[in-house]
């Protein structure tokens, strides 16, 4: 099956929107009640900050050891370094860069030189290069956060793949 759509065709419009200032106990009470898996943080213009990631909190509270008050702000433990998507962008390139870490796939170099062999198949590079890559991307336009894209809206596009 081949999918023409694109990040614009499937993102969630509407994702959660955190403050820097905002406190982590009010950023966890809104990702369970909205029941998301991250919330995006951004400035009054809607310009990337952040995010804060479900796994990334509890990283938190392993790092805190579980301690009954955490006392900290959004801006505090949020994760900085965020690699987003175009609205524009295909949903293959998503998938992929949600699924194959290129260089663990296919360990060649730009130059065409091969950096690592291993005998493992494609399958098995694939499921160990999926582990640590993202679960979603904040979508950007202009500059500004305009939506997320998560690999549940990359699943239904091609949920016809499958058969049926």
């Amino acid at each position: 099956m081949k999918s023409a759509k694109t990040v614009k065709d499937l993102m969630v419009k509407t994702p959660l929107f955190l403050g820097k200032n905002q406190t982590l106990a009010s950023a966890v009470k809104t990702m369970l009640e909205q029941q998301v898996p991250q919330g995006i943080v951004v400035d009054q213009q809607k310009n990337l900050l952040g995010v804060i990631s479900v796994e990334h909190l509890l990283g938190v509270l392993w790092l805190h050891d579980f301690e009954d008050k955490i006392t900290a702000s959004v801006a505090d433990v949020m994760q900085q370094q965020v690699a987003t998507v175009n609205e524009s962008d295909s949903l293959h390139l998503v998938a992929e860069k949600m699924t194959a870490a290129s260089k663990t796939v296919f360990p060649v170099s730009s130059s065409g030189i091969l950096l690592d062999y291993d005998a493992v198949s494609l399958s098995a590079r694939i499921s160990k290069s999926a582990q640590g890559l993202p679960n979603s991307f904040p979508v950007v336009a202009q500059n500004k956060v305009v939506g997320v894209i998560e690999r549940q809206q990359i699943l239904s596009a091609y949920q016809g793949c499958f058969g049926e």
